[in-house]
């Protein structure tokens, strides 16, 4: 089990492990004050820069689009920085293509058109927003749409 004494203690609740990739480990976590579920990310680059990390989660944390997750939170506690953005049920497409899942043509034109949707909001922002991870892996299906 994970566990870290002081602000992440207070805050939340690991409910599991979600995965890891190039950018850091994720857990699926409940935020006790806001009382919803969110995704955590432990920023696991070895020359991580805090000022850098929290330019960027400055700049995020302001979006607010339909299809993007918000960020919640960011904070540091005994040396790791974490990132905390609001849970997004689903799946990824990923997921959905190993198990050979078929999706009619009506479907995947309207999962595109939300996720040009997700790009140019990130694009039309002074200044310009490139989103860096845009892959099937990132991209959340879900009844409601697709998530970036």
């Amino acid at each position: 089990m994970y566990s870290r004494k002081g602000y992440m203690d207070e805050t939340y609740e690991i409910l599991g492990y979600l995965g890891s990739g190039s950018g850091g480990v994720i857990y699926k976590a409940y935020h006790k004050r806001l009382q919803k579920e969110v995704v955590l990310k432990k920023i696991k680059r070895k020359s991580r820069d805090a000022r850098i990390n929290r330019n960027e989660v400055d700049i995020l944390k302001n979006l607010n689009h339909m299809y993007l997750p918000q960020v919640v939170d960011f904070f540091e506690e005994n040396g790791e920085i974490y990132t905390a953005m609001s849970f997004i049920p689903g799946r990824s497409l990923k997921e959905l293509m190993e198990e050979r899942r078929q999706f009619s043509q009506r479907q995947l034109i309207r999962w595109a058109m939300q996720l040009c949707s997700a790009l140019n909001y990130l694009h039309t922002q002074t200044p310009p927003i490139i989103h860096g991870a845009v892959s099937y892996t990132h991209l959340r299906a879900h009844e409601t749409g697709a998530y970036l």
